[in-house]
């Protein structure tokens, strides 16, 4: 799964970059499932994933499809804001629209870091 239409370049990607996204998201899933295997269920509300400089990746649907969050866990993006609110605007839009809960304020006016919650 991926936002569509948010990739500037019309140029395609050799298929070794492909499987370097492939394998860098399969190794980030196993982690995940190690992780919120060993962690107790007490832990788990308090449990929170910070994705740094986040862009147009699209992690957080892929493991939410896999089902792997645990309860109260939260996803949080964190990106320069004109990048946040494009991809923002993207999701609104989309099939996948439904499985955020985007903080009110959206986009901090004063800030070049923004923060998009996606909670479980």
């Amino acid at each position: 799964m991926q936002v569509q239409n948010t990739n500037d370049s019309k140029q395609k990607r050799s298929p070794i970059i492909n499987r370097g996204y492939y394998i860098r998201f399969k190794a980030i899933e196993a982690l995940f499932q190690s992780w919120f295997n060993e962690v107790p269920v007490s832990i788990y509300p308090k449990s929170q994933i910070i994705s740094l400089g986040a862009g147009f990746d699209s992690s957080y649907f892929r493991l939410k499809k896999l089902d792997i969050f645990p309860p109260g866990c939260k996803y949080i993006e964190i990106d320069y804001r004109d990048v946040l609110k494009r991809k923002i605007e993207y999701i609104a839009k989309s099939e996948f629209s439904h499985l955020l809960n985007i903080c009110n304020k959206q986009v901090e006016r004063n800030s070049n870091i923004c923060k998009n919650f996606l909670t479980n």
